[in-house]
């Protein structure tokens, strides 16, 4: 079985897939190549954990740090197209926040939203694109040893 983080993402891309705004163009990656003809585009992907022990059976609390990046090209309501996306995104993942039975909590932390103006070389991107990284905070119980076994 996959290890519980990789659960995580792929119970959050079945929920996001097929949203109204980004359909079915939803990765499980944080360096998807997405083009400005594939936007706007959802990147999910996990940055850290923190665990603990929640008692003597050994039991595991993982605070897991989910980012839900959306991506869409410069257009004249970019503000608007971005906003959007997050609104769908945090409606998505709260009408089942504990993504099929593997979570026992699930919160929003912060959301960020910026323009990539530049690609990793300096280069100009044309069209520029804009970025909102939603930043939730998933809680998964596990059993220590086993980082793949849900304890729910």
């Amino acid at each position: 079985m996959a290890h519980v983080r990789q659960q995580v993402r792929g119970a959050v891309v079945t929920a996001l897939t097929g949203l109204a705004t980004t359909s079915s163009r939803v990765f499980a990656s944080r360096d998807a190549r997405i083009k400005p003809a594939e936007m706007p585009a959802l990147c999910v992907y996990t940055t850290s954990e923190s665990c603990r022990t929640t008692d003597k059976q050994g039991g595991q609390q993982r605070d897991i740090e989910l980012v839900v990046e959306g991506h869409a090209a410069q257009a004249a309501e970019l503000d608007d197209k971005l906003d959007l996306i997050a609104s769908e995104v945090e409606t998505a993942l709260f009408a089942d926040w504990s993504l099929g039975g593997l979570a026992v909590g699930l919160v929003l932390d912060r959301t960020s939203i910026g323009l990539l103006a530049e690609d990793e070389h300096g280069r100009a991107i044309d069209p520029k694109i804009g970025l909102i990284r939603l930043t939730f905070t998933v809680t998964v119980l596990t059993i220590e040893g086993s980082p793949d076994m849900v304890a729910n």
